[in-house]
């Protein structure tokens, strides 16, 4: 829901052109998650009753099943395309970080390794 108030109230209804119900659900938060199972191709009714005291504006979004997605195998799609790329990004950042460290770590030791060798001699 848009613009939110918290007495905002919508129930939504599923179904397809034959009047099967796929699910009711009532929802007073601003954002709602809801997934269920559409067995097969058809067209589907989305009814959304203003349940609260003032109007709402509803967006609705769909995703296709996350199990038969190609988000990972497919080179072209969005996640591969700018994910993985800042992943690796982070990554390297991180290992560079850890190596900075290490380098510093390393350097005072030899440094005060050499101090004190420098003072017996």
């Amino acid at each position: 829901m848009e613009d939110y108030k918290p007495d905002d109230k919508v129930a939504v209804n599923v179904t397809n052109i034959f009047g099967d119900k796929f699910g009711s659900f009532q929802e007073g938060e601003p954002i709602f998650i809801k997934s269920f199972m559409i067995p097969k191709v058809d067209t589907y009714s989305f009814n959304v009753e203003n349940m609260g005291n003032s109007s709402v504006t509803v967006e609705t979004m769909f995703t296709e099943n996350p199990e038969k997605s190609k988000a990972l195998t497919d080179p072209n799609s969005p996640f591969n395309q700018n994910i993985v790329p800042l992943a690796a990004a982070g990554f390297m950042l991180i290992i560079g970080i850890i190596a900075i460290i290490a380098g510093i770590i390393l350097g005072v030791i030899d440094w005060k390794k050499n101090r004190n060798q420098s003072r017996y001699i």
